[in-house]
């Protein structure tokens, strides 16, 4: 099946089973600003996110994807220190370079890449 015609399926079904909920828990009128932060998550940090993911897939492959995915909670933490001011706590500090480490053994397998240099494979005579 087409992954952008999943996709949109999914999220249209969890919207639709969230609705009721939304509803009965809102107890007066979204401001102007919160729908607008709203609209522009869903656009551009679902929608734009999705489209970028399934390119990415495209370029290297489901296999290779999924470390990419790994890397957000460390964008997260940068932008909320950089953007938003927050603390850097000592749980972030130890927690940062451990998602680094699972990333490079998600992608690598802990295999160290020999570099391929201009002479190698060609027999010497």
């Amino acid at each position: 099946m087409p992954s952008l015609g999943t996709i949109t399926l999914s999220l249209l079904a969890v919207g639709v089973a969230y609705l009721p909920i939304a509803l009965l828990t809102q107890h007066e009128l979204p401001t102007v600003r919160s729908s607008l932060s709203l609209t522009a998550l869903g656009i551009f940090c679902t929608a734009l996110a999705f489209l970028a993911f399934f390119a990415l897939i495209g370029e290297v492959g489901p296999v290779r994807t999924p470390p990419f995915t790994y890397v957000n909670p460390i964008v997260a933490i940068l932008l909320g220190v950089i953007v938003l001011g927050e603390s850097l706590s000592v749980g972030l500090l130890v927690g940062f370079p451990l998602v680094l480490v699972g990333c490079w053994l998600a992608a690598t397998g802990g295999r160290l890449r020999r570099r391929v240099s201009v002479g190698d494979g060609l027999a010497s005579g």
